[in-house]
């Protein structure tokens, strides 16, 4: 049988840190009068969970993070630039309409031509998406390596001026390399989409920056994100106990809890033991859109948190609304 598995990964993080506290020092110099507009680290942290993010410079542009990221996962993968059969990018905020941030990419980290280049837009479930794309091209058997790419600059389109939203965007990109493989790699996943909510987080017709009903978002996060992680569990032959850990998208710490605690109950798994699966990197990133849950993925990595032969899930939600998960081995 034809799997497709993850052969290297990769990151790029932007060196600017935007803690809770500059934002707090950002938001009174910008409005010195109006202490209704500003915000504090006791504010964000309880809410959201998170305490810093990384900020791009102008320079820093998807493309630019995208490459970098994607560079160091060929590198991982030990796998040449003129290899890969196709580049499929996730991203919500390049900086130009065309072209697309995957033919930049591809500039950039030199791919050949016979290589197939695209964008696809799906919130912050992107990398799942793209994820899901890529296997499918690989069981098919119409191609051998794929770079997967998530990259967003939510600081580009981020509104300082709201207190509601800016303390939970930042700026990282996100590489995988998959191959073809006898081995079982990626298992199942499933996508899926609630279009009539898809106001829900939109951009402000006067000026092209985040909003987010940010009620209405908890509770659809809330809702679906233990829905997915048992959903695409259905068919094989797996449970929620065999798997080693959730790479859920890093929203807030508030969502995952609530989905941990739910998923305890309906498993039996103890709640304890079930929050351990869950691993996440919001604290230090906060949302940074469509390459945040796959970065926590290859920081574990890194770190041996996962090793080989584990059995690990990769969820997401967010703008359209879009919601999907990802089962597979490492």
């Amino acid at each position: 049988m034809v799997y497709a598995r993850i052969a290297g990964t990769g990151q790029y993080l932007p060196a600017r840190v935007m803690t809770n506290f500059d934002l707090e020092a950002m938001m009174k110099a910008q409005f010195p009068g109006d202490p209704s507009k500003w915000t504090s680290d006791e504010w964000i942290f309880p809410r959201t969970g998170i305490k810093e993010r990384r900020i791009a410079e102008p320079t820093e542009t998807n493309a630019f993070m995208g490459a970098k990221a994607f560079k160091r996962a060929l590198n991982d993968a030990d796998t040449r630039a003129d290899k890969l059969e196709m580049l499929i990018v996730a991203t919500n905020s390049n900086a130009k309409r065309f072209p697309s941030c995957a033919g930049q990419i591809a500039a950039m980290a030199d791919l050949p031509e016979t290589c197939g280049i695209y964008d696809i837009q799906a919130g912050c479930t992107g990398f799942s998406y793209a994820l899901d794309i890529a296997d499918s091209y690989i069981r098919s058997g119409k191609y051998c390596t794929i770079g997967i790419v998530g990259t967003d600059q939510l600081s580009s389109i981020t509104d300082y001026a709201d207190r509601e939203t800016c303390p939970l965007f930042g700026d990282l990109a996100s590489a995988w390399i998959l191959k073809v493989s006898d081995k079982p790699g990626i298992i199942n996943s499933l996508m899926r989409g609630r279009g009539k909510d898809g106001h829900l987080i939109t951009l402000k017709d006067e000026n092209d920056k985040l909003t987010m009903q940010g009620r209405s978002v908890f509770k659809f996060a809330t809702e679906v994100l233990p829905q997915i992680c048992m959903d695409v569990l259905k068919g094989t032959s797996y449970t929620l106990r065999a798997v080693r850990n959730i790479f859920p998208h890093n929203a807030n710490v508030r969502i995952i809890d609530y989905a941990a605690e739910r998923l305890a109950k309906e498993t039996g798994i103890p709640e304890k033991e079930m929050k351990q699966k869950f691993y996440h990197t919001t604290e230090k990133y906060g949302n940074a859109s469509a390459g945040s849950n796959a970065n926590s993925f290859h920081e574990a990595r890194m770190k041996g948190i996962v090793k080989d032969g584990d059995l690990c899930m990769l969820v997401g939600f967010g703008a359209g609304l879009t919601y999907g998960a990802n089962l597979f081995i490492l």
